[in-house]
C-alpha cells in the first residue's frame, strides 16, 4: 500500500472533524487468511497498547477477501495516522477506510 500522501493535511482534517480522545472506526479489506483479523488487531495495539478494539468481520461472497472493522478509542489524530501506517504494512491488505 502507498503511504499517506499528505500527512499534515490529513492530520488537520482529522482534528477539524473529530474530537480526541474519542472513538475512531477503521475498516480494512484484505485477503481472507486465517490471521488477517489478528494482524489488524495487533497493528492497532502496537500503537495503542491499552486499546480494546471492538471488532467485526465479514467474508466476501466468494470467500477470497475479508473485511475487518475496528472501533478504537484513540488519543489523538497522530494515533489515527500511526494506526493507518501500521495497518498498511499487513501483507495482503487491499483497502483501508
Amino acid at each position: 500500500m502507498r503511504p499517506l500522501s499528505d500527512e499534515t493535511s490529513f492530520k488537520e482534517k482529522l482534528d477539524a472533524m473529530h474530537t480526541f480522545p474519542g472513538p475512531y472506526m477503521f475498516k480494512v479489506i484484505g485477503d481472507n487468511t486465517d490471521d488477517f483479523q489478528n494482524q489488524a488487531v495487533e497493528a492497532v495495539k502496537s500503537v495503542a497498547p491499552n486499546a480494546e478494539p471492538r471488532v467485526t468481520n465479514r467474508e466476501s461472497k466468494e470467500a477470497r477477501h475479508r473485511s475487518v472493522t475496528l472501533e478504537v478509542e484513540v488519543e489523538s489524530s497522530q494515533a489515527v495516522i500511526d494506526i493507518y501506517a501500521r495497518l498498511s504494512e499487513i501483507e495482503g491488505i487491499r483497502f483501508m477506510f
